[in-house]
């Protein structure tokens, strides 16, 4: 196997002067680049063939760019050119990728939807993607930049809460705007009060200024209390009937103005009967 290995390095090397007429001649970034591929790639290139690489590695380069291509199959080897060629016309994103997160890219570009969400909302849906899987391409898909700019800020647990909380429809389009700013902290928050965040007046309190509530400085339930007695106080006083409450006080006061004069005797001329 050793020998095998050390034969590919020796005919990559015999390979640079001149490789074959589909290829093209080879600039000295990619004769470089194809060195490295063979030391360090040595059992995938003896494999497909160190001519078949070098022309796929010059041809790629020609039309995505050297630099990129030269990323690429450095980080990934020989896998890299056979990649950028099976996702057709979105091969200059899946070069990209490559070159940018190397084998950690390969799952995303087997997914023809993944490369499409990458090619609409860019690279932080590509990091998205990558660090929480199909759950971050369903919260993309859904939240679109928003999605993309929050989940690059949170842990893949927290990534999963997010899609709970979108599967329970708790979650909106501003919420994730707050966790794009604040990261870890928010979607904390959001799991821990995601009831008392459907009342409206504390889901726009919230959202307004964030910052006091994750600090502690502001409670969301003193918010939610307001919300709700202070409508109730209103509905009370709008539905009461203050003539009939009027009325009712003023026939109270003449019965009992009334009575207290009774006591006195003033109805019977201010005398009270004698007692013998």
């Amino acid at each position: 196997m050793k020998s095998k290995l050390t034969a590919s390095i020796v005919l990559i090397a015999a390979l640079m002067p001149g490789v074959s007429a589909e290829a093209g001649a080879m600039t000295k970034a990619l004769r470089e680049a194809m060195t490295y591929v063979g030391k360090k790639f040595g059992k995938e290139v003896a494999e497909e063939g160190a001519e078949r690489v070098s022309v796929r590695l010059t041809r790629l380069a020609t039309k995505h760019g050297e630099e990129l291509v030269s990323k690429a199959f450095r980080k990934v080897g020989p896998r890299a050119g056979r990649l950028v060629e099976q996702a057709g016309d979105q091969g200059g994103i899946a070069v990209r990728l490559l070159a940018k997160h190397g084998d950690q890219a390969i799952p995303l570009i087997g997914r023809t939807t993944a490369l499409t969400t990458v090619a609409r909302y860019g690279d932080e849906a590509a990091t998205a993607i990558i660090k929480h899987g199909t759950v971050g391409e369903q919260l993309v898909g859904r939240f679109a930049k928003e999605g993309a700019e929050a989940l690059a800020k949170v842990t893949p647990q927290n990534g999963r809460r997010l899609a709970i909380l979108a599967a329970e429809g708790h979650l909106r389009p501003e919420m994730m705007q707050v966790v794009s700013r604040y990261g870890d902290r928010a979607c904390d928050f959001l799991w821990r009060n995601k009831g008392a965040l459907s009342v409206g007046a504390a889901l726009t309190a919230f959202v307004t200024q964030p910052g006091p509530f994750l600090d502690g400085t502001q409670k969301l339930t003193a918010v939610v209390a307001d919300a709700t007695v202070k409508p109730l106080a209103v509905g009370v006083a709008n539905n009461t009937n203050w003539t009939l409450i009027g009325t009712l006080v003023t026939a109270i006061v003449a019965i009992a103005s009334y009575l207290w004069a009774s006591s006195r005797g003033i109805f019977s001329g201010g005398h009270r009967p004698s007692v013998k």
